[in-house]
């Protein structure tokens, strides 16, 4: 067992550019050249893409915030949040059906 995410088969800390030299671009490649559609994007690009698609999917922001290892969500909401529009198209419906939810509850 190692503490470090990515590791040698040693188990010793692989520097960044040794990692993704040696394993996560022969991985990336491979991919694309089994499926064209899969574009060679980087390790960051990946965190980037994910961090979207968590806000995108209705993750809270600070859990997203959190996860990505940021104290707070200015970097979140300042780096990582390209809101679509029907990211925004959603979140107006979500509020809308909750405010009718909430007529409807109420004498």
């Amino acid at each position: 067992m190692t503490e470090h995410i990515f590791h040698s088969p040693e188990g010793a800390a692989y520097q960044p550019n040794n990692w993704a030299n040696r394993v996560f671009k022969p991985f990336i490649k491979e991919l694309h050249k089994l499926h064209p559609e899969v574009p060679e994007l980087s390790p960051h690009e990946l965190r980037h893409t994910r961090a979207t698609l968590w806000i995108a999917q209705g993750m809270d922001p600070y859990m997203v915030a959190r996860l990505l290892g940021h104290s707070d969500l200015k970097m979140l909401t300042k780096i990582y949040d390209h809101t679509s529009i029907e990211t925004l198209r959603k979140s107006l419906l979500s509020a809308k059906a909750r405010k009718s939810k909430g007529k409807e509850t109420a004498p």
